[in-house]
């Protein structure tokens, strides 16, 4: 049974967490970014997983558009959800802004990867806007974020119980 990985990612992160989860995944798994390419076809798969990063609470917007454009196909797999976000307390809140409600309500399974303020990739206005998030949450006592390797663990574990 044949699995796609379908992503969008601004600075990289989540790239690299769609590539680790297609590694632990039994099966044929394609990983694709659709900000790179934008025709699928998704009747090629079994299992479908969604994934993108959030940025000022939107998810990239391919991914939104493309998600609304093939709702009716989406619907018809198996389907799990995954997000990059730095703040876990709004994953709900950002899944909701992220993908229509038909789809997130289909879904099986729906985790957060954790996040990563990567500053060195960021255009100024990013950079400038992060910073002043991180001496706020520091001022707050607040952890920042960072990437959840375990979350991909229980995905991947949970699909491939599925597949087999």
């Amino acid at each position: 049974m044949k699995t796609l990985i379908l992503y969008t990612t601004t600075y990289g992160l989540t790239k690299t967490m769609a590539e680790k989860l297609a590694e632990k995944i039994t099966g044929d798994v394609d990983c694709i970014n659709l900000m790179n390419q934008t025709q699928v076809d998704l009747k090629a798969y079994k299992h479908l997983i969604f994934g993108g990063s959030i940025y000022m609470g939107q998810i990239q917007k391919k991914m939104k558009q493309f998600c609304t454009e093939n709702e009716r196909e989406i619907l018809e797999h198996p389907v799990s959800l995954f997000l990059c976000c730095g703040v876990n307390e709004n994953f709900k809140t950002n899944l909701e802004n992220a993908f229509p409600k038909r789809i997130i309500d289909h879904s099986k399974n729906k985790v957060s990867f954790g996040g990563l303020l990567n500053t060195d990739q960021m255009k100024f206005m990013h950079k400038t806007i992060t910073k002043l998030m991180v001496k706020s949450s520091e001022k707050e006592g607040k952890a920042l974020p960072k990437p959840n390797l375990d979350a991909i663990e229980g995905l991947a574990e949970t699909l491939n119980a599925d597949i087999a």
